[in-house]
């Protein structure tokens, strides 16, 4: 995934990360924007915070999920993964995807669900499709006459 670096992170963070990108950093960013330019990213904002290397067990566990995936992770990358949304946000399993009634005792406890349901569209019939930028995939909101 793609983390953009805006403002003091650019200033404070982008060298130390640069200089040890060999390292394979682990970063935890906190209270960033998710985007879909360059199909799905992160990007800093006033209020986030970077962790680079914390002495967290959650850390410990990713680095040692990292060194066991390491070769599978740079094929990855070198094939810009990254960049296919059927890898990044890849389809529900059938067994993952409940019913909404299941999804509404269930959201109590869990914070995200599959659903399978029905969609009807009430009062402002509105378009099933919008023009996207196809560089950066933001709406465009204009005339496309």
């Amino acid at each position: 995934m793609l983390l953009t670096l805006w403002n003091e992170f650019e200033a404070n963070k982008e060298a130390q990360l640069a200089n040890t990108i060999a390292n394979n950093n682990i970063i935890i960013a906190m209270k960033v924007k998710v985007t879909t330019f360059n199909y799905l990213s992160l990007t800093t904002r006033l209020a986030s915070c970077l962790l680079v290397n914390p002495p967290t067990p959650q850390a410990t566990v990713l680095r040692q999920w990292y060194d066991q995936n390491r070769q599978e992770i740079a094929q990855l990358i070198e094939e810009t993964s990254y960049k296919d949304s059927t890898k990044l946000l890849p389809p529900a399993k059938n067994d993952d995807i409940i019913s909404v009634d299941n999804a509404v005792s269930m959201l109590k406890n869990v914070k995200t669900a599959w659903i399978r349901g029905n969609i009807s569209l009430i009062a402002e019939q509105r378009s099933f499709w919008y023009a996207v930028c196809s560089n950066c995939q933001k709406a465009v909101d204009t005339n496309l006459e």
